[in-house]
């Protein structure tokens, strides 16, 4: 079963009384921060108010000229501009530039929808029917799904044994049709993070009209080395990101797409966003002005469970990598394990335990994907689940 199919199969058990273990999904299901609340009801008192004071940057009332302060009567949930609040794309950028070290303006930041949305807009724009476009294996699945509604062609390149970039297989598909590359870093499944020098060679092989996509929405969970934007070798480069991750709500659905400042076709992007999008979440642009970007309140949590999923899995004679950043292992199953059989053993009973395997990454099904995003207890509750039917 994919992503959705095993997260859609647990649902419908909870919903006849079972208990299940759901690693299926990327979605945190933890305590959100309380700083987010903070920022979401200074939102919503402000939006109640349907007169405001028209204020100076400095906060100083502005007046007519008769002396009065000059107020607008504005619908707080009225359209919105189609690139995101000034405001909102000021922050982004401030903090942005701080998280990347490179200097952005509100002019390099487009607010979208999610991280999805921000890649549906750069494939809308750069691309045209039959253009090839290179992802690399394990891979997240939805990307398969993306080129296919834009009638686009993948070249699947592979991953090195310990799934880092393959410059080689890079080199060897290349061909005329590709017109660019998706790389999620740190990937999921795997949880690897791509070196800054591999990506510095990377940079010097693809043409300079290659459209290079960054899709990172755990860039800023890294447990081991760090995350470099390829905007700092390729000006052909995007930057998607989202907050479904860091801040814990992926429902919120808001993203960005942040732009090398010397990027000459940035402004193709800026006109393609207002044909997709009428504007992206409003309420959450509001909150993210005040609170910014730059966070990660579940690192310690995420952390954690990696660590006790790891001992587990050791135990019980999966092989694996440990994640350098997200929140998943991808794992492969022991030797004299089959899937089926795996799938079995874990769906039984009133605590069945779902997660996909590695077919759902284009990759061999004989790895499965744990996504281990969730409070500490349901981790506790899979690291029993293993032992009670795979044996201490």
């Amino acid at each position: 079963m994919n992503i959705r199919e095993n997260f859609q199969m647990a649902c419908k058990l909870e919903a006849l009384g079972k208990w299940p273990i759901d690693l299926s999904i990327g979605s945190p299901d933890i305590e959100i921060p309380n700083e987010f609340y903070k920022y979401r009801d200074l939102v919503s008192l402000q939006d109640k108010t349907f007169f405001n004071t028209i204020l100076t940057k400095d906060g100083r009332p502005i007046l007519d000229e008769d002396g009065d302060v000059r107020i607008t009567m504005k619908n707080p949930h009225g359209y919105g501009n189609p690139m995101g609040y000034p405001e909102t794309r000021e922050r982004v950028a401030s903090d942005v530039t701080d998280m990347l070290g490179i200097d952005l303006t509100s002019d390099d930041v487009i607010m979208t929808g999610g991280a999805i949305q921000g890649i549906h807009a750069l494939l809308s724009t750069f691309f045209r029917d039959g253009d090839s476009v290179m992802v690399m294996r394990p891979f997240f699945g939805p990307y398969l799904d993306l080129l296919k509604v834009h009638s686009l062609k993948p070249v699947i390149i592979d991953s090195t044994s310990d799934f880092d970039i393959n410059l080689e297989d890079v080199i060897e598909k290349f061909e005329d049709g590709v017109k660019g590359i998706i790389l999620n870093d740190p990937n999921n499944p795997t949880g690897k993070i791509y070196s800054a020098e591999i990506k510095k060679e990377l940079a010097t092989l693809l043409p300079l009209d290659t459209i290079y996509i960054e899709d990172t929405p755990y860039s800023q969970l890294v447990f081991e080395g760090s995350f470099v934007s390829m905007l700092h070798y390729f000006k052909n480069a995007f930057h998607v990101n989202s907050l479904s991750k860091n801040l814990a709500v992926p429902g919120e659905r808001l993203g960005y797409i942040a732009m090398h400042p010397d990027n000459k076709r940035a402004g193709e992007v800026a006109k393609t966003i207002q044909l997709l999008q009428v504007n992206a979440p409003i309420n959450m642009q509001k909150i993210i002005r005040y609170m910014g970007v730059n966070h990660s309140f579940a690192y310690d949590l995420y952390k954690h469970n990696i660590d006790v999923m790891s001992e587990c899995l050791d135990k019980h004679g999966f092989e694996f990598n440990k994640p350098e950043g997200a929140f998943y292992i991808f794992a492969k199953l022991p030797e004299g394990l089959a899937l089926g059989e795996f799938e079995s053993k874990m769906h039984e009973g009133y605590d069945p335990l779902f997660a996909p395997d590695g077919s759902a990454f284009g990759y061999d099904e004989n790895y499965i994907r744990f996504a281990l995003c969730k409070d500490t207890r349901v981790i506790d509750r899979a690291v029993s689940k293993f032992d009670r039917v795979l044996g201490k």
